[in-house]
């Protein structure tokens, strides 16, 4: 191969300028290909080596060769052979490899004659820096890592590419050379050439441009490497073709196998060498830009040499294959900006990136998969190192930092707090399995209570057991710490049933009752951990069947019945049950088998253990032809309620004028202490449908027979149970096309309406407060805040009967298969409802859909037994849901729920008579208007009303885009009837070109708290945030923070 030296770059015009070639200049100076120019014998350099031997790796040093006369310059001397015999020969491709790792290799026999020279340019690149005006750069040779005693491979893997299309830029030079010993033609470009190689599969492509370039092609002997005239196609099956670049060299690589740029990659450099035959690529003072799954921008990578190769493999048949694109750089800087200076960055040692094959199926993973193997790593905010961390190991949707999560806040509950999250997998410099979605690390410190220590961690898989199981998930949390402080909840008195703090310990010393704003935590050491799994029974083969066969599992821990409200607030206010239990269930077309077990580690909670439980189902058979409908449930279980420990406690909280609360059961299971019973029921239906035009008519029968081991009262106990009655429904509509208006966006309107009635009389052999009720009617958290209402609002009167939630239950109707199998009881009832909707078209005009415009549904109750069901009113449970689509992105909506009686046996007046209260009136309204992505509003408001209990409250919520760099949140929740502040937050966020920095603020007056939060976020990925890990949850902070998008 010929070594060449290029002059000092001089300025180029542009790709679109037209370049005069000099005078007596041909800028196509070419020999005809059927006269070889022949070149001089081979030259070798005394300052090279011979190559070593193949069996061994010689380290090499880093070496500089000063540029001498020895070189010939691109630009002929006045004197010079202008055949180019005066060049020295180009030596066989394999004799490039010298001197890189040998996993880069892919080398030939040297020719005969070629004197064993080792030539650029994969060795000896020119260096980027200038030596001065008139003087010639020189040539480096790059450091590489030595592989000990491992092999060089003899490998030549067929060209991948079809052809290479070589295209100078107008009024670009050439200049070439044939070297006959070698079978070498060498091509010079100056003045700007474009490479293009597409794949010969067309699943890639290969782009290079450069301001100069030098091109060696070797075809196979006696074979025509061109065509295509001025601009050249070198048809590359056969060929060998390498290419030295240098000046604004750009070089494109594309998959092709998604839209978009998301498998494509591009580098920028000042000097770079590429082989189209092995696809290896080196570039000095390079940077590479890689399109990453989910990212905002490109991951750009510079380092002073970053080079992209492939292994040389070969198949079970001993053909020579290339492995998977691995790229390597060393003192690399790896961020998302793309900004000269970036605001965060990743300084490595050393980088190595490995491409993977995508998996056949583009939608889970439509890029390619890159591997990440980064050393000596420091993570920058602009100049402020924030960690260094020895060793990452990742994968590209896993290219978040060691420390991925850091949260500054300060409130008067925590103190001052560092919240941080750790990736496990990063700390350990291991990759992530693929069945495992995250695992994370909480190390946080909070001033008042400590430092809390806890974990994450998620899962996802197909076939646990392999050919066994299916698809399954599931999630790992653990969080605790040493309390040394009080829990903050709220107004009004705590509920204490630690034996060692009761009402008779802390009147005997003459201490005050603690209220909600001082509660003295339970134990010193507080926690949870909470394990779920779901695991599906079905085969794969299964495939998209309506058949169902999984197993869920759940295990929790809570160390008090305050810690949740306390570090997990949002959690125990709407979250699920933290429970204990194994559930399977087996579905099959209209069949189902369940089987429960489920135990109670909670002794504040009324709970129910089945130890197990047992159902059977089948809905919608039709017998006799379809003349009926039959469904059904058969089940057995065995229970154990365990009530909540402030139920028939006489130590609970002293009431201000004397005595103390005092609740004798519970509301929702009517026990007063622990219950035991094994339970077995058969509830049956049957339905003779009949249609009579539009009116449609369906008279029922239900039955069910039940019985208990064990009741209330101590004994055995069984219960017959029989309703009948007759569904029916009518349907009309009327179409308006007449109705048009632009304002409201109306065109045409559709009025629909469903009349629907059901008539249902039941009768019980047993009154329904012979049971307990062993089913779960709410959660756990709802029935909390039940009985604590009951505790304040009637501590020394058994709580009135209209407030009764079996009751409740009992007047809706539930259905007896599927509902509640032990609340049920003699009742009369008639449900009337009216469900009406207004539907209009809208969207393109060749083609409108149809949307609702209007919603209005109506509902209400009628009890002809009124004294005996229904508190002596005939009306009840009368209900109301609006919705008005005034446009796609603005609706208002309210609802409303309705009860007509008068709470009556409650709270006690002046005189000690009962107080005769209002009953219940529920009232919600709100306003909602989106205007993404430019922010959106809602405002509203809720009125509650029962008994002598009355509250109206108004919120109001905005996230709103300042300007493009601005971003604000805030909400407000106020109480007009009791005049007070329920809560306030702001936060502002200043939307940087790298990261998002969002400060707020929260207040909470009901707990006395203000909160203060800083959130830095890199703007590297919609999915990764600085303060928003897996874990952000805890302590729950209720400051909003701008999404990263």
């Amino acid at each position: 191969m010929p070594r060449v030296r290029l002059n000092p770059p001089e300025p180029v015009a542009s790709r679109d300028a037209r370049v005069r070639p000099a005078q007596g200049e041909d800028t196509l100076n070419f020999p005809p290909l059927d006269e070889p120019t022949p070149i001089g014998d081979a030259v070798s350099d005394p300052g090279l080596e011979s190559p070593p031997p193949p069996d061994r790796v010689v380290p090499q040093p880093p070496r500089v060769i000063p540029g001498g006369d020895d070189l010939p310059d691109l630009n002929p001397p006045e004197g010079s052979k202008e055949d180019g015999s005066d060049l020295p020969p180009r030596v066989p491709p394999g004799d490039l490899d010298r001197g890189f790792p040998p996993a880069l290799l892919v080398p030939s026999n040297p020719s005969p004659g070629s004197g064993g020279v080792i030539p650029p340019p994969l060795d000896l690149l020119p260096s980027v820096e200038e030596n001065g005006p008139g003087r010639r750069p020189e040539f480096l040779i790059p450091e590489v890592d030595p592989i000990p005693n491992a092999p060089l491979p003899i490998l030549q893997p067929p060209n991948p590419f079809d052809s290479v299309r070589l295209r100078p830029r107008f009024g670009a030079r050439l200049r070439n050379y044939f070297d006959a010993g070698t079978n070498t033609y060498t091509l010079i470009y100056e003045g700007g050439i474009e490479i293009v190689a597409p794949n010969s599969e067309g699943t890639g492509t290969v782009d290079l441009t450069a301001d100069r370039a030098v091109i060696w092609i070797q075809p196979p002997a006696n074979n025509d490497p061109f065509r295509g005239g001025r601009s050249f196609e070198a048809i590359s099956k056969t060929n060998r073709i390498e290419v030295y670049a240098e000046g604004n060299v750009i070089f494109r690589e594309d998959e092709l196998k998604i839209d978009g740029p998301g498998d494509s990659r591009t580098a920028r450099a000042k000097a770079a060498y590429y082989d189209f035959q092995t696809e290896r690529f080196v570039a000095l003072n390079g940077e590479y830009q890689l399109f990453l799954p989910g990212f905002l921008s490109p991951i750009r990578v510079l380092g002073d040499v970053v080079q992209q190769y492939r292994d040389a493999l070969t198949t079970p048949g001993q053909e020579p294959v290339l492995g998977p694109k691995r790229i390597r750089a060393d003192s690399t800087t790896t961020t998302g900006s793309q900004f000269a200076t970036p605001g965060y960055r990743f300084d490595s040692g050393s980088i190595h990136l490995t491409l993977y094959d995508p998996p056949a199926n583009p939608i889970e993973n439509p890029g390619p998969a890159w591997t990440v193997d980064a050393r000596n790593n420091a993570f920058f905010l602009g100049p402020v190192p924030i960690f260094y961390w020895p060793r990452f190991v990742f994968e590209d949707d896993d290219f978040d930092p060691p420390l991925r999560n850091v949260n500054f806040r300060t409130n008067n509950i925590f103190g001052i707090q560092v919240l941080t999250d750790w990736s496990v997998f990063k700390l350990i410099g291991q990759r992530r399995p693929p069945t495992i979605l995250d695992w994370n690390l909480d190390v946080d410190y909070l001033s008042r209570r400590g430092v809390a220590v806890g974990s994450e961690l998620t899962w996802y898989g197909r076939e646990l057991v392999p050919g066994l199981f299916g698809n399954y998930f599931g999630y790992f949390d653990i969080w605790g710490l040493r309390e040394s402080a009080s829990d903050i909840l709220g107004p009004g008195p705590a509920i204490i049933t630690n034996p060692r703090l009761n009402a008779d310990a802390l009147l005997a010393r003459r201490q005050p009752w603690p209220n909600r704003l001082d509660v003295p935590a339970f134990q010193d050491f507080r926690g949870r951990v909470l394990l779920r799994h779901m695991q599906s029974l079905l085969p794969r083969e299964a495939g998209e069947s309506l058949d169902d066969f999984r197993l869920q599992i759940e295990a929790a821990y809570i160390s008090d019945r305050n810690f949740l409200e306390q570090y997990y607030k949002r959690i125990f206010d709407s979250g699920m049950d933290q429970a204990t239990l194994a559930y399977l269930n087996y579905q099959r077309g209209n069949m189902a088998l369940t089987g429960l077990v489920e135990g109670n580690f909670q002794d504040w909670y009324t709970e129910t253990q089945w130890l197990p439980k047992l159902d059977y189902y089948r809905l919608g058979d039709s017998p006799l032809g379809g003349l009926l409908t039959y469904s059904g449930s058969t089940g057995v279980a065995y229970a154990n309620i365990h009530t909540a420990s402030e139920v028939n406690n006489r130590f609970l909280f002293p009431l201000p004028g004397g005595g103390r609360a005092f609740l004798p059961f519970d509301p929702v299971s009517n026990t007063n202490g622990a219950f035991t019973a094994l339970r077995g029921h058969t509830t049956h239906q049957l339905d003779a449908p009949i249609n009579l035009g539009v009116l449609r008519i369906s008279p029922y029968a239900q039955g069910q027979l039940a019985g208990w081991t064990n009741h209330l009262r101590g004994d055995e106990i069984g219960r017959a149970w029989g309703a009948y009655g007759a569904r029916a429904s009518v349907t009309a509509w009327r179409a308006y096309p007449e109705v048009r208006d632009e304002l409201f966006n109306l065109n045409g309107l559709a009025h629909k309406a469903t009349l629907t009635a059901n008539y249902r009389r039941a009768h019980s052999s047993q009154p329904l407060d012979s049971f307990a009720v062993m089913d779960d009617l709410d959660d756990n958290t709802y029935e909390f805040v039940r009985r604590y209402f009951l505790l304040n609002s009637y501590p020394t009167v058994l709580p009135p009967r209209e407030l009764d939630p079996r009751l409740l239950v009992l007047r809706r109707q539930i259905s007896p298969i599927t509902g509640t199998t032990d609340v049920l009881d003699s009742i009369e009832t008639v449900q009337l409802s009216l469900d009406q909707r207004l539907q209009t078209k809208r969207g393109p005009l060749e083609a409108p859909r149809i949307v609702d415009y209007m919603q209005l549904n109506l509902a209400t109750t009628f009890f002809p037994n009124a004294q005996r069901d229904n508190f002596g009113e005939s009306l009840g449970q009368t209900m109301y849901d609006y919705r008005w689509m005034i446009g796609d992105r603005t609706s208002v909506v309210s609802s409303g729920w309705f009860e007509f009686y008068d709470v009556t046996g409650g709270r006690l007046g002046p005189d000690g008579q009962p107080v005769a209260g209002r009953g219940l009136s529920v009232v919600t309204a709100g306003l909602d208007i989106r205007r993404d992505p430019k922010g959106s509003f809602a405002i509203g408001g809720s009125f509650f009303d029962i008994d002598t209990f009355q509250t109206s409250a108004f919120y109001a919520t905005i996230f709103y885009w300042l300007s493009p760099k601005y971003y604000l949140t805030a909400s407000t929740n106020y109480d007009f009837s009791n005049q007070i502040l329920l809560g306030t937050n702001f936060a502002l966020t200043r939307i940087g070109a790298d990261t998002l920095v969002t400060v707020g603020l929260a207040v909470d007056p009901q707990r006395d708290n203000y909160t203060f939060g800083l959130e830095v976020a890199p703007r590297l990925s919609p999915h990764l945030q600085l303060g928003s890990g897996s874990s952000i949850s805890r302590l729950e902070s209720v400051i909003p923070y701008a999404p990263t998008q």
